[in-house]
């Protein structure tokens, strides 16, 4: 399998190759939808840590309401990575073989 290594702002994606979209354009629609979503995933994290300590019922709703925002954005990529699933891309590039080919700082 080969993939595209993709930067946006300090996260990395991957995107397999199997995957029909139009690259990078797809992509750049899709960023600042892709980066509030990051964002949320740090913000959670963060409340994670804090555990009973803050209300996060707002911060919940706003991270369900982006992923399902990038859900068809999700299927039609493949994309890889935080906060789409908890896959360092790194790791998991090299347990499954998969041969990085291009790699594009979109930040």
């Amino acid at each position: 399998m080969q993939a595209i290594k993709v930067r946006i702002d300090d996260h990395y994606f991957l995107f397999p190759d199997g995957f029909d979209f139009v690259f990078p354009d797809y992509v750049n629609e899709h960023k600042s939808t892709i980066r509030m979503y990051i964002a949320a995933g740090k913000e959670t994290i963060e409340a994670m840590k804090n555990y009973g300590k803050t209300d996060t019922t707002e911060l919940q709703k706003r991270t369900r309401l982006l992923k399902f925002e990038l859900a068809e954005f999700k299927a039609r990529t493949g994309i890889i990575g935080f906060p789409f699933d908890s896959r360092d891309v790194e790791l998991y590039a090299a347990s499954n073989g998969i041969d990085i080919v291009a790699f594009f700082d979109l930040s």
